[in-house]
């Protein structure tokens, strides 16, 4: 809890505590997660939108709505996904890098799961065939990218490619190539 705040823990799954806290005023409740990969807090409002939406992306998801939408949206299209940083928690408690350029390893094997089932997943020159020829792509279709050539991308990535042969292109910057710097 904040200066003076109160706190009562409950146990949550990933090692995290989460609390019902009353600011030092005792007008506020707010939930609070401490520890985990990170802290986060919600009013009661914020708690209430954040049920909504994964209610209601349940509801679109096995009720097969999303499918429909996602087939009719990307067809003919292609998305094009570009990932930086694939970590352990360990590993992404470790990290300074911003936390929108890290996906931790297990949502990114949920992830290419995914695509692998619904998504088309191209190589670059299935892509780049494609763009050249004018060519309308057939049904949903995904390109997977990995920028800035990090190690994680060989350990904790590729693995999971290889398990569900997904393919993917890793862009590096050739620039450090023979030089010192980092």
């Amino acid at each position: 809890p904040g200066p003076g705040g109160q706190c009562s823990p409950q146990d949550v799954t990933d090692g995290a505590k989460l609390c019902t806290c009353r600011d030092p005023a005792g007008t506020t409740d707010r939930y609070v997660r401490h520890g985990g990969t990170g802290v986060t807090s919600m009013t009661a409002r914020e708690r209430i939108s954040y049920a909504s939406r994964i209610a209601i992306s349940h509801a679109l998801f096995y009720s097969g709505i999303l499918d429909l939408i996602v087939r009719v949206r990307l067809r003919c299209r292609t998305v094009v996904l570009a990932y930086h940083r694939v970590l352990t928690p360990d590993e992404r408690a470790r990290t300074a890098s911003q936390e929108g350029m890290v996906v931790e390893d297990r949502t990114f094997a949920r992830q290419v799961a995914l695509l692998s089932r619904r998504f088309t997943v191209l190589t670059l020159d299935e892509f780049a065939d494609h763009l050249a020829g004018r060519v309308p792509f057939r049904g949903p279709c995904c390109l997977i990218t990995f920028d800035d050539g990090w190690v994680d991308n060989i350990n904790n990535a590729l693995p999971v490619l290889l398990t569900y042969k997904v393919p993917a292109v890793m862009f590096l910057p050739v620039n450090f190539i023979g030089s010192r710097r980092l």
